[in-house]
């Protein structure tokens, strides 16, 4: 059986979740009207477009929006646009697709993204697309109801456009899979393909997202999380800065959770976990690790944190559910 894809949009659904979108006087790189249109192809309605490339010039963007921490697919302007959380989640799938680009906002730290895989995969014979008439100069689909691609021009990637319907974003089911695994929120996935011949992969998204707002149930918010605390001094005061040794010693006791992971991720299949961030603060450093149970990521990292000579203080913080479900009750393990 072919392998799954799937149309990534935002979860329009929920009211929680909400988007972003570039100041409108944010000034274009290519000199289109906005700085949105960058995204966009350089021959757009064309079949031989082709995207933008954006990493060079690019610096990071403010952006606006009244977007929840725990977003994880806020899109900026309908373009794509990941959480530090998601980055870390997906980064390998990611990285050799498009461009990871960062922007400016208080809500936490996010990353517009800028697909630069244009599939050539569709059987456009076989497919059920909308096309203007031959004498239009539009030459991309309107819509396409009903996807065939070709497996031999797929390939391995995770993320990509289709030539001819540049607006959707396409990924793999090994994309989805890491995405719901690592708990991921306000990512919606659509199936595109495979259907039998007779099926639309339009109608039946929105017969399911009929369904769930009859139902009337939000979906409860996913992911958990471990916190790893290295406190820099036995008796911390308002600011201690870190010395160069502890900065080193704290980035490669988290480079060493990160390669833990991975081992067991490749070891298994599945995801597990992954460290999402160093951060040094006042009295110290947070390593925060993303992980879809925060109880088995923790039986990951114990022997490390255990077998680790820091110091000064040591405390771990399990979250056994979103960090933003009130409800939810951290534990606090101090390693000896």
């Amino acid at each position: 059986m072919p392998q799954e894809f799937f149309s990534l949009k935002f979860e329009y659904d929920d009211p929680r979740f909400s988007q972003f979108s570039f100041p409108e006087d944010a000034p274009s790189y290519f000199g289109n009207p906005h700085l949105s249109k960058d995204f966009d192809s350089d021959n757009a309605g064309k079949l031989d477009w082709n995207p933008h490339k954006l990493a060079d010039v690019w610096e990071p963007q403010k952006v606006i929006g009244d977007v929840a921490g725990f977003c994880d697919y806020p899109t900026v302007d309908n373009k794509p646009a990941f959480s530090a959380r998601a980055v870390a989640v997906l980064r390998d799938l990611l990285e050799p697709c498009g461009e990871l680009l960062p922007l400016l906002t208080p809500n936490g730290e996010y990353f517009a993204f800028n697909i630069q895989i244009v599939s050539d995969a569709l059987d456009r014979e076989q497919s059920d697309a909308t096309f203007a008439p031959p004498a239009s100069s539009k030459e991309t689909a309107f819509e396409i109801k009903h996807f065939v691609f070709s497996e031999s021009l797929l390939g391995d990637h995770a993320i990509f456009r289709v030539r001819e319907y540049p607006p959707m974003v396409v990924v793999s089911d090994q994309f989805r899979t890491r995405a719901e695994d690592a708990g991921l929120n306000g990512l919606h996935f659509a199936k595109i393909w495979p259907y039998a011949a007779d099926e639309s992969w339009d109608d039946i998204d929105r017969q399911l997202s009929r369904k769930r707002k009859r139902e009337g149930k939000l979906a409860e918010l996913r992911g958990q999380s471990v916190e790893i605390k290295l406190a820099i001094s036995d008796e911390p005061k308002d600011y201690d800065e870190p010395t160069e040794e502890q900065y080193r010693n704290a980035f490669a006791l988290a480079d060493k959770i990160k390669s833990a992971f991975s081992k067991l991720g490749a070891d298994t299949g599945g995801f597990m976990g992954t460290v999402s961030s160093v951060d040094p603060g006042e009295q110290g450093f947070s390593i925060n690790i993303v992980c879809p149970d925060a109880q088995e990521a923790f039986q990951v990292c114990e022997p490390i944190l255990r077998s680790t000579k820091w110091p000064f203080p040591m405390d771990v913080v399990i979250v056994p559910g979103n960090p933003y479900d009130r409800k939810v009750k951290p534990q606090i393990i101090e390693i000896v």
